[in-house]
């Protein structure tokens, strides 16, 4: 463990998940933790989500809960019981008098939680972002909505529907809390109304219908698993020019170089101690052996992860890792259709559900969206799921007179209507948490009666191609699975959203994490077929619950934008703008062309 575990250390590492303080005692416990049980920062909040999520713990971190993980979970780790360390030596006393508690010096962004804001926004320029201030929002009284929009709540919702005060009352909308491309102000407007191609990137190798699942066989999926390690052991022969892979399990005095899964010894958490790696079956025979990193200056490991490394197997029972070799994305795609025809940039606008807030169906976000849209017009909007959420509350509990896909296709018509005149075309990407959809990974598209024009139904996850710029989207918050179950040991500051969305372009997998976790139902016969990356894309699409970020990872351009509702209060979308592209630039990044920034609905 690190000498020193600071709290703004803890608190940057909360900020990841998304979790929320607003004690300060709570970052003194944290940081308590870490002494007794040397663990560093990372170690402790991922401690934290992992137990927050077995228990189903939604709310912030209290004093309560810390105390209750540690009974719970960190006594068991530890093999040197609690009182035997602090025999050893004396813990430090945190009070008021020996400790600077954060207070309002800490930035309200560290601390906003999944859906509680703690601080309001004010305005710099013409932009606003977010200042600290611990202070209560002040609620103000919510404007009535014009009966003349041909979109509006009461168009899609049950009757008896309120709409959501706590929502109304909101004071940040507009707000810019993330930024990315090059300085200066950007016009968010399309001038034409042209339309934009939009299709598969391969046709014929694309989700487009249902399929029956239930039926997978365990031999079958074990094929499927031992393919995945055939194809990531070829490309990794051929980058870095390994002559021949070695027995895992073979003894040898010398170095050996070998490929595998990383998997866990048990069904628990991953650690180094229960870290083993699984051959193929044409070099390993499907063995596997436990792994020794204590020789590595740093790594990045999670089930399922496929990883080629060189070590030294003495006795055939232990692998004693002395290097690893770095995973890399693929190349980038050779698109035949370019924007050097289109005179204007490439506007486009992401958001991903719930989108509603969690005390009614009024769906007031959706069409505050939609008002966007009908007013800056962009070429393309890409809703992501869930539509109609299988979690709500009012569907928890089955007070909707009507069924499931009558209420979402009311939803489609609606969106339909609004914005047939504005040339902006919706892609609509299903989530397993759409209730009136298939509980299946990969999701095919929404089948609906009537068909629209503007409205393009793709499948989850989906690899696209809207006038030459490919685009990889997926529902399923991988971000947040991944960050669970990751160990890693990196000295220094760590980017670790940056480095778990590494991770899916570098396994060539939308979902590369393995056994999935439990609200994952995937049909691997499928997995196999559309849920692969093919090509390094150009924009990665990874809606999560995890805290949002657009980054440049490896030349793509990956942004979560978080949820358009975050429990009872509004969330935030994406606008993505595309300069045209030169055809020179169809093999290579195409990151200096986009600039992107995620807005508070």
């Amino acid at each position: 463990m690190p000498c020193e575990v600071s709290e703004e250390t803890i608190l940057k590492e909360l900020e990841e998940f998304s979790c929320s303080v607003t004690d300060e005692s709570v970052l003194t416990k944290m940081k308590e933790l870490c002494f007794v049980y040397q663990l560093d920062a990372e170690q402790m909040v991922s401690n934290w989500v992992a137990f927050a999520t077995t228990k189903n713990i939604d709310s912030e971190v209290t004093l309560d809960l810390l105390n209750q993980l540690e009974r719970e979970e960190l006594n068991k780790k530890t093999k040197t019981p609690k009182s035997s360390r602090r025999s050893q030596k004396a813990l430090p006393v945190y009070n008021a008098t020996t400790i600077d508690l954060i207070n309002s010096s800490i930035d309200d962004d560290l601390i906003e939680g999944y859906g509680t804001p703690t601080g309001r926004l004010s305005s710099q320029g013409q932009k606003r972002i977010r200042t600290p201030e611990n202070a209560v929002i002040k609620r103000l009284n919510s404007e009535g909505r014009s009966p003349g929009l041909p979109f509006s709540p009461a168009s899609i919702s049950p009757g008896g529907v309120t709409p959501s005060t706590k929502y109304g009352n909101r004071t940040t909308s507009g707000d810019i809390v993330s930024l990315f491309g090059s300085e200066g102000d950007s016009v968010w407007k399309s001038s034409k109304q042209q339309r934009c191609s939009i299709k598969y990137y391969d046709e014929e190798n694309s989700l487009k219908e249902k399929y029956s699942y239930m039926f997978e066989k365990l031999r079958e999926r074990a094929s499927v698993l031992n393919n995945c390690i055939e194809d990531m052991t070829a490309f990794l022969q051929k980058e870095h020019k390994v002559e021949e892979w070695s027995h895992i399990r073979l003894p040898m005095p010398e170095e050996i170089t070998v490929v595998g899964r990383v998997v866990c010894d048990g069904n628990g958490k991953l650690n180094t101690s229960s870290l083993m790696l699984e051959g193929s079956r044409e070099t390993c025979s499907g063995q596997t052996v436990q792994l020794d990193v204590s020789n590595l200056k740093e790594y990045s490991f999670f089930p399922g992860q496929i990883l080629a490394a060189r070590g030294i197997n003495s006795q055939g029972m232990k692998l004693v890792l002395k290097h690893l070799y770095q995973n890399v994305p693929l190349p980038f795609p050779e698109c035949s259709i370019t924007q050097s025809e289109r005179s204007e940039s490439l506007q486009l606008v992401v958001a991903a559900g719930p989108f509603t807030t969690s005390d009614t169906l009024s769906y007031e976000p959706l069409h505050d969206l939609i008002h966007y849209i009908k007013e800056h017009k962009p070429h393309a909007c890409i809703l992501i799921g869930p539509f109609v959420d299988a979690k709500h509350e009012e569907i928890e509990k089955g007070s909707m007179n009507e069924t499931y896909e009558n209420f979402f296709e009311q939803q489609v018509e609606s969106m339909a209507l609004s914005l047939e005149d504005t040339g902006t075309q919706l892609i609509l990407v299903p989530s397993i948490r759409d209730i009136h959809h298939e509980f299946i990974y990969p999701t095919p598209p929404f089948t609906v009666r009537k068909q629209f024009e503007n409205i393009h139904y793709v499948s989850d996850p989906s690899l696209l191609n809207i006038d030459g710029v490919v685009i990889a989207v997926t529902s399923t918050d991988i971000l947040f699975h991944l960050g669970k179950e990751e160990i890693s040991f990196r000295p220094g500051t760590s980017d670790r959203l940056g480095r778990l969305a590494h991770h899916i372009l570098s396994q060539h997998c939308f979902y590369p994490l393995y056994p999935p976790t439990e609200e994952m139902c995937i049909d691997y016969e499928n997995f196999e077929l559309f849920a692969k990356l093919p090509v390094n894309p150009h924009i990665l699409i990874l809606p999560s619950d995890l805290r949002n970020f657009i980054k440049n990872v490896d030349g793509c351009c990956c942004i979560n934008p978080e949820r358009l509702t975050k429990g009872l209060v509004g969330g935030n979308f994406a606008r993505i703008q595309v300069a045209p592209l030169n055809p020179s630039e169809s093999r290579s990044s195409i990151i200096s062309n986009i600039k992107a920034e995620i807005v508070k609905i």
